[in-house]
């Protein structure tokens, strides 16, 4: 996600507009130690990686689903974007791939991904 950073050096003054935003979320005493010493302010923006309205929730894991995955796992990342945690959860469980329930959606799309693609680096690897 998009963010910026704002450097500033001990004995400088933050804009004036920035300082009216933070105010609200900030004390005065906080802005003397940044005056004082320094510091960074930094901002960032957050929202959903995933578009949901893309997203098939009717969409069937089953064994033909997987058939399609291991056939071309290059297009593997293509469909697996597409998927909620609970489906990519469903996919690891048919390929009997262990995940942890702590696992973020990034990553369980990564080491499904990597799993599927190991055999094609295993291969390039024993030819050479």
């Amino acid at each position: 996600m998009p963010k910026h950073d704002m450097h500033f050096k001990a004995g400088q003054s933050l804009p004036e507009k920035l300082k009216a935003f933070m105010k609200d979320y900030f004390s005065e005493k906080d802005f003397e130690k940044l005056y004082k010493f320094g510091g960074r302010v930094q901002i960032s923006l957050t929202a959903p990686f995933t578009d949901r309205a893309i997203q098939d929730s009717d969409l069937l894991i089953d064994e033909d689903f997987i058939a399609t995955l291991k056939k071309n796992p290059t297009k593997a990342d293509d469909i697996l974007k597409n998927l909620t945690k609970k489906q990519l959860v469903a996919v690891a469980k048919l390929l009997n791939f262990p995940t942890t329930a702590k696992a973020t959606t990034k990553e369980i799309k990564k080491t499904i991904n990597d799993f599927l693609k190991s055999a094609d680096k295993w291969d390039k690897i024993s030819n050479k």
